[in-house]
């Protein structure tokens, strides 16, 4: 199984990337964590995949969820924006995911991407799609599901 993940689109680009459509549409499940901006932009995350997951981030006034459990493979996976925890603050998410007795917790919020296991929890922000607010680069992740979790962070080129 494999997952698109991405996070803090805020509205820069125009429009959705095209290496974002392509892996939206290879891809299992597209998993968003937050900051669409608007309404626009949720329906075009949406439209790459019917089977997507996606919650709400501080910048979004949209009918949205702010955290959503599910699991996959056998994998207990949650997904928050982050900002309620203040930025990366990683004990404080490392601890809400023991708490719900996650294997994964998907976050954004801080922009700037991260794939890290704290004791058997993996924690993964994508990083911005947008490449805005103190990067250069568009960031997004994959996620690979088999027998064990692997991601990895891919960057490209900000366009803006």
């Amino acid at each position: 199984m494999k997952l698109l993940i991405i996070s803090d689109l805020h509205m820069i680009i125009p429009e959705i990337p095209e290496i974002i459509k392509e892996y939206g549409e290879k891809c299992d499940y597209i998993i968003c964590a937050g900051d669409y901006t608007s309404e626009r932009t949720l329906n075009a995350v949406k439209k790459l995949n019917e089977n997507n997951i996606c919650v709400k981030g501080n910048c979004d006034s949209l009918e949205l969820p702010e955290y959503i459990e599910t699991k996959l493979l056998n994998y207990k996976i949650g997904v928050i924006h982050s900002s309620q925890f203040g930025r990366g603050n990683m004990e404080g998410l490392y601890k809400f995911a023991k708490l719900k007795n996650l294997d994964v917790i998907i976050f954004g919020h801080t922009h700037k991407p991260l794939i890290k296991k704290i004791g058997n929890i993996l924690l993964i922000n994508p990083g911005t799609l947008s490449g805005a607010i103190r990067n250069s680069y568009r960031y997004f992740s994959i996620c690979r599901i088999l027998r064990n979790l692997y991601g990895f962070a891919k960057k490209e080129k900000n366009k803006c």
